[in-house]
């Protein structure tokens, strides 16, 4: 059993898995190998992470506020 602590949920919506990207260049950084991919939300592009990745490996720390 594992869990990931969130001060806050913004919204909740479905992404249909054709509408996933590969990560853009522009937001590539050393930890890609943490990302499924990116897709699009309100006009922005949004990361989406490798859950069972982030709890398998276990070395990633987030401390960083947006």
């Amino acid at each position: 059993v594992s869990g990931i602590t969130v001060e806050e949920v913004f919204d909740v919506m479905f992404l249909n898995p054709k509408d996933i990207t590969s990560v853009p260049t522009a937001i590539h950084s050393i930890n890609d190998e943490y990302l499924q991919g990116a897709a699009s939300y309100k006009e922005k592009m949004m990361s989406i992470l490798d859950l069972e990745k982030i709890f398998v490996k276990g070395e990633l720390l987030v401390n960083e506020i947006v």
